[in-house]
């Protein structure tokens, strides 16, 4: 097994395909015979703390961050901008997957496209999701049931369920359990999953700086047999401490939103 990588092409655009994926059912849909073969593009890359990044990577790892504290600690309280995150996560993942799943050969200057392309899908959703309370919060369920799937898979190279059938099956299950709890236990599923989808989103957008090898695991256990995306990764230290993070924020984020919000309904006052 090589050391945990991400291609410079395209990494960025995968890494907003798990940091904002979310259509579970699109996630069986067979991938372009040729796209294994098709030719990665170069990106500018420049240097943070010591790690080579590319310029979509930077932006998707400022914007992970940024949208994963905000809804670890304002998820539940800010109803409106969680309206609009969870539509943004749902029509991101969707605009990824349509548009790396349609790619013949690699777009030129492929990771912009999927990036700018997904970012696009995910703002028109947002804006419809603001209309729509009980979609959103369905959402908000798929997405977390979804994330949940892949924090668990990351703990072995191969997944923890080593078929793509059998991870897909575990992706749907968790992500349509994740929006039936949302939809019938809405206060406390709110909490927790703004908790844990803003902690795991945080954490593939630090990745994105760092490079170990979390958020190519996801990326994998995603896009399946897409060579474009795939690259090989160990589970070592460094992952394993991300997934950590993860748990610790997610704690951190259930007992301030619990406290803030002790008597407030989501939406309510």
């Amino acid at each position: 097994m090589l050391s945990p990588s991400v291609t410079p092409s395209g990494a960025a655009a995968a890494s907003l395909a798990c940091l904002l994926g979310a259509a579970v059912s699109a996630l069986a849909a067979p991938l372009p015979l040729d796209a294994a073969s098709a030719a990665v593009s170069d990106s500018t890359t420049v240097s943070v703390a010591g790690y080579s990044v590319t310029a979509p990577e930077g932006v998707v790892g400022a914007v992970g961050i940024l949208l994963g504290l905000f809804l670890v600690f304002f998820g539940f309280r800010l109803y409106k901008p969680t309206l609009f995150a969870a539509g943004f996560v749902f029509g991101a993942a969707v605009g990824y997957v349509i548009l790396s799943r349609a790619e013949a050969n690699a777009y030129p200057s492929r990771d912009v496209v999927l990036v700018v392309g997904s970012l696009a899908c995910g703002l028109l959703l947002g804006c419809l999701t603001l209309c729509f309370h009980s979609f959103a919060v369905a959402m908000l369920g798929a997405a977390g049931g979804l994330f949940l799937a892949l924090w668990i898979l990351t703990w072995h190279a191969g997944g923890v369920i080593s078929t793509d059938y059998g991870r897909i099956i575990l992706m749907v299950v968790l992500a349509i359990a994740g929006a039936l709890l949302a939809f019938y236990l809405e206060r406390w599923a709110v909490i927790v999953l703004t908790s844990f989808i803003g902690s795991y989103i945080t954490v593939l957008g630090i990745d994105c700086f760092a490079q170990t090898g979390f958020t190519q695991a996801a990326v994998n256990f995603l896009t399946g047999n897409n060579k474009l995306d795939f690259a090989d990764f160990d589970v070592n230290g460094k992952v394993i401490t991300l997934a950590i993070v993860v748990v610790v924020l997610t704690l951190i984020g259930i007992f301030v939103q619990h406290r803030w919000n002790r008597d407030r309904s989501f939406g309510g006052k």
